[in-house]
């Protein structure tokens, strides 16, 4: 991490307008019980930068009360250690199998409580908002979201998960939408 990104440590997206600092520290979520991809990425005046990026995933064949601690737990070191102004997630939406999408709402849950409790601001982003901003069309693949994270963010050419693709591609379309 570079020298600069501390000084702006625990600055909300509030402060950070009211005093005119153009520096953004987002945490781009892609919420999921199964594998969850976070990502954080930064915008210095007209930069953006990619810092880091992974996935947090659980055993099926544990209890889901214990699938959702670990979530909890490991996102929160990611916050601990890059301590974000501002969180970004994509909205949820109704899979044809309801207990997919409760177990999905579980996730979000937990992850918007953590968020809550840092005081990070939130902005939520359909998925075809998220495909649109990163490659001119709504209903991209997944294949093409990678490629063009790729080549809008350097750092990002070794990442093959879509998962982490996809929390880039959320933090990208905060920072580039100026949604904070």
């Amino acid at each position: 991490m570079e020298s600069w990104i501390p000084a702006f440590v625990g600055l909300t997206s509030e402060s950070c307008i009211k005093n005119k600092i153009i520096t953004m520290i987002v945490l781009g979520i892609d919420p999921a019980l199964g594998s969850l991809g976070w990502a954080v990425v930064v915008r210095q005046s007209t930069k953006l930068k990619y810092l880091a990026s992974g996935t947090i995933k659980t055993n099926s064949k544990d209890e889901i009360h214990h699938r959702l601690a670990f979530i909890n737990i490991t996102l929160e070191k990611v916050i601990l250690e890059y301590q974000p102004n501002m969180a970004a997630i994509e909205e949820i939406f109704v899979n044809t199998n309801s207990l997919t999408s409760l177990k999905l709402g579980y996730a979000r849950g937990v992850i918007m409580s953590l968020i809550g409790r840092y005081n990070l601001g939130l902005r939520e982003f359909k998925p075809n908002m998220v495909k649109k901003s990163v490659t001119g069309y709504g209903h991209a693949e997944k294949e093409q979201i990678l490629h063009m994270i790729k080549l809008l963010l350097p750092g990002t050419s070794l990442i093959t998960n879509s998962d982490e693709g996809d929390a880039i591609a959320i933090a990208y379309t905060c920072l580039v939408t100026k949604s904070y």
